[in-house]
């Protein structure tokens, strides 16, 4: 989880987060589609297959929900990592695929919000994010970015691949989408081995078009 972490550690120094978001629209949420289906929280929602594990990250709800999601003995090292990633309060969502395979080897989602300042725009964002991202890529890679039209407005895609601090962990590819709405930026990012890099793109294409700002 290096890389979304790192990426969402950054963003959260340069941009101070907000506790509330009161210019967000009310929206009807769009029903999930077969074999999918539908994860909110603090103000976004989108879908995510079926067999996806997911826990939406409150103050008041973390620990009751990431020990209902990923209760026995085979969820230990999930619930330790989510609990590691909520400290600060930007992660908003977090999902997993099952079966769980192993530390450096899940297909993973995150959703985050962080507050920035009115005069950033998408660019900047991103450009620092790039900035940043060149420190922990992967020997022989490049973070890129790209813009998209989705539903829910112009979003930006970041994609890098890193190598683990781990030798044995194999390299690692993720896929994050940004957007600023509201005074606020949201960020999904999809991770997995970089040998899953085709699928998992494809799990987050079919996700993000189904993304949603609410209240």
């Amino acid at each position: 989880m290096v890389c979304p972490l790192f990426f969402l550690l950054s963003l959260v120094l340069f941009f101070p987060q907000h506790d509330s978001d009161a210019r967000s629209v009310k929206r009807v949420m769009r029903p999930a589609v077969a074999g999918w289906k539908r994860v909110s929280g603090a103000g976004l929602s989108f879908q995510l297959p079926s067999n996806w594990k997911t826990v939406a990250i409150t103050p008041t709800s973390f620990d009751k929900g990431v020990d209902t999601v990923f209760g026995g003995a085979k969820y230990a090292d999930v619930r330790k990592e989510v609990r590691g990633i909520a400290k600060d309060g930007t992660i908003k969502i977090f999902g997993v695929e099952t079966p769980i395979m192993g530390p450096g080897l899940n297909r993973t989602c995150l959703a985050a919000i962080v507050q920035e300042p009115p005069s950033a725009t998408l660019e900047e964002v991103v450009n620092f994010s790039l900035q940043q991202d060149e420190s922990i890529k992967a020997p022989g890679t490049k973070p890129k970015a790209e813009y998209l039209t989705l539903k829910s407005g112009r979003t930006a895609l970041i994609t890098l691949e890193i190598k683990p601090a781990n030798p044995a962990s194999p390299n690692t590819v993720s896929f994050s989408y940004v957007s600023l709405a509201s005074s606020r930026m949201r960020l999904v990012t999809f991770s997995a081995p970089a040998s899953d890099r085709i699928r998992i793109r494809r799990i987050a294409d079919k996700a993000m078009s189904t993304f949603q700002f609410i209240r």
